[in-house]
């Protein structure tokens, strides 16, 4: 709901523009060269409040005929050449109030641009008309945009025209601008493949070191391997720029060179196509590339090429892994698979530095799910006991945290389908310091789960110890019940005195102490305190909810890219505003981790989850023992959903 006094002010805000425009007019019929500003003012004041006057005209609490204003100033303005900055602003005027405007009108401004983009001297003019256009297609939606598809030609004429005149530092705009042409129509992009595909390649490779043109230019590689129509194409000319990395002398000349310590910013661009086409692969991208993808894992030593050939290689198992496996290297006649555990080997070596194996983890799960995909176990055979001995191995060495947890994660998985089966192998399995490796994985990761980060892998593993827990109170499993953790820490405060921080001095005299529980019981604490975690993540989301209502308003238009961002408030309600799917770190596991964000248990709802579970294991004959173990903040949160009084 729109208040009262923004209402008020808005309408004082049309009155003064309207007094301004009229004293444009007055101007200009006095043949004064001022009334250009009053106009350009009037219209950056309008398209900064774009947002609020678009809440305004569609709820009605203002009158205006839009389409008659944009005609008889911005449109009409757009001739004015003698006036750049007034152009300009008349330009991303109307790309910004496009979707409320009609299809003639909307002609009448594709049509203006296009003029703008060939006859226009002033390089401002251009950026500012493909601008302009980049709203159009943001504002109306690419899907809606039928009728910007004759004007394409024109404006792709006008991307190449205007990026030939302009400094590095301005190709941006046109950029984007290219990207979301690519997206409106495949036919289109299908006639100007031969031009466009290497362009990009050639930008990707000459600025591989500005972030920002790195980002656009792979952004249009990937909306060519996306469409159909060229998807071959492109692949087959990447090939190239991939082998380079590796072979100079089997470069094309023609081709720009890359220098092989920018090798990780192929590799990155690799994964973003593989993650981007649709199959099958082109056979000749996986014939050529994942060889060279092979050979920089095992032989560089170059931590972002590691790292980066990592992904890549997650992503080969993740999007053609049903080509991958049936590939064999025609030099070596080493199979694909052979390759994968020979990469695996080398970076659960312990002696592998923990630095380049962040990755590691997900690479173990992505191949172990892949193979299960095949329906054929034994192409794995007896590896699968190797390789997690050789994460047990890499577990024990491992000072890294985000390592830790992605090693930890690899059984955390395996759980999730094979419970009896992980146990028994843990428990039959040595580990370090005569214990079994049952007692030393469930040790480490019962005492870091509170450290764990990502809501991809906290949810993997709170679920994966909730069933670990119900196995252990259904089957009353010794192995829960002999093995002894840490289970809180036991804080030292002397009456009279203020509990201090402490130092490294105050450690080393009185070393931090922990309470002794059985696993069982210290498993069912670390589902409460994520119980409690998850209350309190759900407040903070009401109460940011509730503060963006109160404040949206007063965000409306701050800058350029906030107009492509804002969505109408009557489509945003609490609910949505709540889902998992909103939260930040999700947004970015979206980008950063296609396979964990697609994977169903992203739709769990943990809380809903942990609630459900938590009434379950309270009705069991254990809860009795659980509860003598419970400290102040896990019986608070038990009666938040009324299992204790």
């Amino acid at each position: 709901m729109i208040e009262k006094p923004k209402i008020q002010q808005i309408r004082y805000l049309f009155f003064s523009f309207s007094r301004h425009l009229s004293h444009a007019e007055a101007l200009k019929a006095h043949n004064s060269s001022r009334w250009w500003k009053l106009h350009e003012a009037c219209l950056l004041a309008m398209g900064r409040c774009k947002q609020l006057l678009n809440d305004m005209i569609v709820t009605g609490y203002v009158k205006i005929d839009l389409e008659a204003f944009i005609r008889q100033v911005p449109l009409a303005d757009l001739s004015q050449f003698d006036y750049p900055y007034l152009v300009c602003q008349a330009a991303l005027f109307a790309g910004r109030f496009s979707r409320l405007l009609s299809i003639d009108v909307n002609r009448i401004f594709l049509d203006g641009i296009c003029q703008l983009l060939e006859h226009a001297q002033h390089p401002i003019i251009n950026l500012s008309s493909l601008r302009a256009f980049y709203y159009y297609c943001e504002e109306v939606g690419v899907d809606q945009t039928n009728d910007v598809i004759n004007y394409l030609p024109r404006i792709f004429e006008g991307i190449l025209a205007t990026m030939s005149r302009i400094p590095q530092s301005a190709y941006i705009w046109p950029l984007e601008s290219l990207a979301i042409l690519i997206s409106v129509d495949e036919n289109f992009v299908s006639t100007i493949e031969n031009r466009l595909s290497p362009l990009a390649i050639e930008l990707f490779v000459n600025y591989v070191q500005d972030p920002l043109i790195n980002g656009e230019t792979t952004a249009i590689i990937k909306g060519l391997v996306h469409n159909s129509k060229v998807s071959h194409l492109i692949q087959e000319r990447l090939i190239p720029l991939v082998q380079s990395i590796v072979d100079n002398n089997s470069v094309a000349s023609t081709l720009p060179r890359i220098a092989s310590s920018l090798a990780f910013s192929v590799l990155d661009l690799l994964t973003t196509v593989l993650r981007s086409l649709n199959p099958p692969i082109n056979s000749n991208l996986l014939n050529q590339t994942f060889p060279v993808v092979i050979h920089l894992l095992l032989t560089s030593d170059d931590q972002q090429i590691l790292i980066n050939g990592g992904e890549c290689l997650c992503a080969f198992l993740s999007c053609v892994s049903t080509d991958l496996f049936s590939w064999n290297d025609p030099k070596t006649n080493i199979s694909s698979i052979e390759y994968i555990l020979q990469v695996l080997a080398k970076f659960l070596d312990p002696k592998t530095p923990e630095n380049c194996c962040t990755f590691i983890g997900k690479l173990i799960r992505g191949f172990i799910r892949e193979i299960n995909k095949t329906n054929q176990p034994s192409l794995l055979g007896d590896t699968l006991g190797q390789i997690l001995k050789a994460v047990l191995a890499k577990l024990q060495s491992s000072q890294v945290l985000s390592v830790q947890q992605s090693l930890i994660l690899v059984f955390a998985h395996l759980i999730q389908n094979n419970l009896n089966d992980v146990v028994n192998f843990l428990t039959s399995t040595p580990g370090p310091q005569g214990s079994s490796a049952f007692d030393f994985v469930m040790y480490e990761w019962v005492t870091k789960q509170h450290l764990f980060s990502g809501p991809y892998d906290i949810k993997v593993s709170i679920i994966a110890l909730t069933g670990l827990l119900e196995y252990a109170m259904t089957n009353n499993d010794v192995r829960f019940q002999t093995l002894i953790v840490p289970g809180d820490q036991i804080i030292y405060h002397q009456s009279g005195q203020s509990i201090s921080h402490r130092t490294r001095s105050k450690t080393s005299k009185q070393p931090e102490q922990w309470t002794r529980v059985p696993l069982v019981v210290k498993l069912f604490k670390i589902l409460v305190l994520e119980l409690q975690n998850q209350i309190n993540t759900r407040k903070e989301l009401e109460e940011d909810a509730n503060f963006n209502d109160d404040d949206d308003d007063d965000n409306d238009d701050g800058d350029d890219d906030g107009d492509n961002k804002e969505k109408d408030n009557d489509d945003i309600n609490e609910s949505n505003l709540l889902k998992p799917t909103d939260d930040e770190a999700t947004k970015y596991l979206e980008q950063k981790d296609p396979d964990a964000f697609n994977d169903p248990v992203m739709q769990v709802d943990l809380l809903d989850y942990l609630k459900e579970r938590l009434h379950l294991f309270a009705r069991h004959a254990w809860f009795n023992i659980f509860q003598q173990h419970l400290n102040l903040i896990e019986r608070n949160a038990l009666q938040k959903i009324s299992i204790l009084p």
